[in-house]
């Protein structure tokens, strides 16, 4: 489908948040990510709906990697990997070492040739393994119906999706790549050349697809007797490592031959080591035998200084219905992302403490944790 009253897109910088603190400010605003807008394209009904069945394939894609396909599932992923490596230890028992690490500028410096052969891997792959013989992916419009295997049904379907050959999947992925056009100050046309086209459709499958193939060629480094000693979960960019190092006594040369440039990402991507106390909004708790992640308030000790200002103030000019909303979206964020109750309570003391210092009162308060009680009856909400 070609749209002709669609046209191009006016380019800018995104820079993140965390980069425009006074200390990060002179270093990092320099490393905004360049964003191509793709929503007026005259091909952007095509692009979204082969960018959603890319999606669609690398999520059945059964080799070993590290992807984490939702934030909010990363609490669960942890504590799956902990369970699955409690089972394979026995009695041994664990012995647990951590990494966090960021892949630098993953957006930008990507290599075009290893995006397409990451692709067309994944693609063969799942192909190969599925006992569906199928040549097409029915992608729905509405995002809330799930993608499937085979063409449309009926004209209510025909109507309702967009039907996507699998033989064209890798041709419309080239395409993204290579026709990347977007305009910048004063009018001019310009194309990207290097990287992932941010803002287009296709870009999360650029991102995560590829940095799964890499993933899996370096797995299959490690013997295959100790494979299951090493757990990683990647959301995007943001890599957690989790090695079970009782009677092996390689986790570090394991964690050293992860981050030498090449061995798993290649040039010119590389790794640059976090503090291993958090991932994405949970603190992490290593006890040498279990991990356990707990939600982070980025605002903790709020009442000297709030650093993140993402929680609205109860004075702001927004309907009450939206602010009072968005303490309850919190609110079941952390109780997703902590381990246990005891986690939880503590975060949560430190929660009261932020939307006091917004100025929300104490009926507003007892009101959210009457909803949460409501919510999740078997936990304590004070």
């Amino acid at each position: 489908p070609f749209n002709e009253k669609g046209g191009i897109g006016d380019s800018y910088a995104l820079c993140k948040f965390k980069h425009w603190e006074p200390e990060q400010l002179s270093p990092k605003w320099k490393g905004g990510r360049p964003i191509s807008p793709m929503c007026k394209h005259p091909m952007a009904k095509l692009l979204t709906a082969v960018g959603r069945a890319w999606m669609f394939i690398i999520n059945q894609w059964k080799e070993q990697h590290f992807i984490l396909h939702a934030a909010q599932r990363v609490n669960e992923e942890v504590q799956a990997a902990m369970a699955s490596m409690k089972k394979a230890a026995g009695e041994e028992g664990l012995d647990l070492s951590h990494r966090v690490w960021d892949i630098d500028s993953m957006y930008p410096s990507m290599p075009k040739n290893m995006m397409m052969q990451a692709l067309t891997t994944i693609l063969d792959d799942v192909i190969n393994s599925t006992s569906l013989r199928v040549s097409h992916i029915t992608v729905p419009n509405n995002k809330s119906m799930p993608i499937r295997w085979g063409k449309q049904y009926g004209e209510h379907d025909k109507s309702n999706s967009v039907t996507v050959p699998l033989a064209e999947m890798l041709g419309v992925a080239r395409f993204s790549l290579e026709h990347c056009i977007t305009r910048v100050k004063g009018g001019t046309l310009v194309r990207q050349c290097k990287g992932i086209p941010m803002g287009d459709s296709l870009s999360p499958a650029f991102a995560v697809g590829t940095c799964a193939w890499f993933e899996n060629k370096w797995i299959l480094k490690i013997p295959p007797q100790h494979r299951w000693r090493v757990k990683g979960i990647r959301y995007m960019d943001d890599v957690l490592m989790m090695i079970n190092d009782k009677g092996w006594g390689k986790a570090q040369e394991c964690f050293d031959s992860f981050t030498t440039t090449g061995a798993c990402y290649p040039a010119p991507l590389s790794l640059s080591a976090d503090t291993g106390d958090t991932y994405l909004e949970c603190k992490i708790h290593n006890k040498g035998d279990e991990i356990l992640l707990q939600h982070w308030n980025k605002n903790e000790g709020s009442e000297v200084k709030q650093r993140f200002y993402k929680g609205a103030h109860a004075n702001s000019y927004s309907d009450f219905t939206h602010k009072f909303g968005a303490i309850i979206g919190t609110l079941v964020r952390m109780k997703r992302n902590s381990a246990t109750d005891t986690l939880l309570r503590e975060s949560l003391q430190e929660k009261w403490k932020e939307l006091k210092c917004l100025k929300y009162s104490k009926t507003t308060i007892e009101k959210a944790k009457k909803v949460m009680k409501n919510k999740f009856p078997d936990t304590e909400w004070e």
